[in-house]
């Protein structure tokens, strides 16, 4: 067959993480998806090209984490974490965040937020999840943790920027 190694490997990809939960095969597929598509300068990846081609505005096309933030105008704590770390994910091309990433970064525009643990807290609790832990550093309860934005908390944020005008 023409595509015998693709299939050769999508079953091993599967059956590499058909044990983990449903985050887990999440974070997988949204590493792979970036590692294998990453946003470049000058260039979108495929799902920001896909997204400005169904109308939406893709994160990369902002100069700067104001502009974003401008355009999308969010007035919700969790909203405004979303904003600040898709960007960031998207166009600085940040594999994981941490919420002093976020926050510092809303602070700098004038948004901070007082308890940005419960923002991020919010988002994961959403179904489907916006973000995702990716990993503690650490073993006390106070230990750095490290997120990333889901595929769908990607779409969120471009539904975002293309609803305002």
């Amino acid at each position: 067959m023409k595509h015998d190694a693709e299939m050769k490997a999508l079953g091993e990809v599967f059956n590499a993480i058909k044990e983990l939960d449903d985050n887990g095969k999440r974070w997988v597929l949204d590493s792979l998806y970036m590692k294998f598509f990453p946003s470049e300068t000058g260039r979108q990846s495929t799902a920001a090209a896909g997204a400005t081609k169904r109308g939406g505005l893709s994160l990369t096309s902002f100069e700067s984490v104001a502009e974003v933030f401008a355009k999308a105008s969010p007035s919700k704590d969790p909203d405004k974490a979303l904003v600040v770390a898709a960007y960031l994910q998207e166009k600085e091309e940040r594999p994981e965040l941490t919420s002093r990433d976020i926050n510092g970064q809303l602070k700098h525009l004038g948004h901070g937020i007082n308890n940005i643990t419960a923002a991020i807290n919010s988002l994961k609790g959403r179904k489907p999840k916006l973000m995702v832990q990716t990993r503690k550093e650490g073993t006390s309860q106070q230990a750095p943790k490290k997120y990333k934005v889901t595929i769908e908390g990607l779409n969120r944020v471009r539904e975002m920027l293309g609803s305002v005008q």
